[in-house]
C-alpha cells in the first residue's frame, strides 16, 4: 500500500488505478468509493482503460460519485457513454 500511494501520488497511473482497486474493495485499506473513484479519475485522465471502464461504472450505477439525482442522471449517462466509447477504441492488451 505505502509504496502504490508514493507512486500514485508522482503520477503513476498503474498505481493510482491499482489504488481504485484497493479502495474499492478494502485490500489493506477500509472500503471506500469515493476514494477509489478519486483514484480511477486521476488513472483515467492519463488514458488508462481499466480506470476508465470502472469510473464509468461508477457513475452509471451512482457509487462514490456525485450523489444528487437530478445531476447524476444526465451526468452519468454522457461520462458512461464516452468512457464506454473510448475504451471500445483501444486495442485490448
Amino acid at each position: 500500500m505505502k509504496w502504490y500511494k508514493k507512486s500514485a501520488e508522482q503520477g503513476n497511473a498503474d498505481a493510482q488505478y491499482n489504488l481504485g482497486v484497493m479502495y474499492q474493495n478494502g485490500y489493506g485499506v477500509l472500503k471506500n468509493d469515493k476514494t477509489a473513484g478519486f483514484w480511477w479519475a486521476k488513472s483515467a485522465e492519463q488514458g488508462h482503460v481499466k480506470a476508465q471502464f470502472n469510473l464509468g461504472v461508477m457513475y452509471a450505477n451512482g457509487a462514490g460519485v456525485v450523489t444528487s439525482i437530478l445531476r447524476l442522471i444526465p451526468k452519468a449517462i454522457g461520462i458512461s457513454l464516452d468512457l464506454y466509447e473510448s475504451v471500445k477504441k483501444k486495442p485490448s492488451p
